[in-house]
């Protein structure tokens, strides 16, 4: 959606950047859990429709505001989250998933947070 709806060209670069990254991430992840036998949801979660939906009715600088906005809040999670998981699960092939996901998830918070810059939207850490 924001490869399209965005107007800003840094915040329609980093949507095509996300989308790649994230198809690849997304088949890994596909291909580990099918070998531990592990079902993966395919659907968004009821948070991510909401946001989804969110996002359907803005358009213009309002859309690329908010983009980053969520993209910020759910990088930052996912940071620690990631971090966290590297360091305590017990599976050593999704340990490493985790671990190696890790300087991704980190490149996409620190564009984000530099767009961000660019159209007035800081990042609250």
């Amino acid at each position: 959606m924001a490869k399209t709806k965005a107007s800003n060209d840094s915040v329609k670069q980093f949507a095509e950047r996300m989308i790649e990254d994230h198809m690849k991430t997304n088949q890994e992840v596909l291909q580990l859990a099918a070998r531990k036998g592990i079902e993966i949801p395919t659907e968004m979660n009821q948070q991510q429709k909401e946001r989804h939906k969110e996002l359907l009715h803005l358009s213009g600088k309002d859309f690329d505001q908010s983009y980053i906005s969520y993209v910020l809040f759910d990088h930052m999670k996912d940071v620690h989250e990631f971090k966290q998981s590297a360091e305590i699960l017990q599976d050593p092939q999704v340990k490493q998933w985790a671990a190696g996901t890790v300087p991704v998830l980190e490149h996409h918070l620190r564009t984000a947070k530099i767009v961000g810059s660019e159209i007035g939207v800081a990042a609250s850490q």
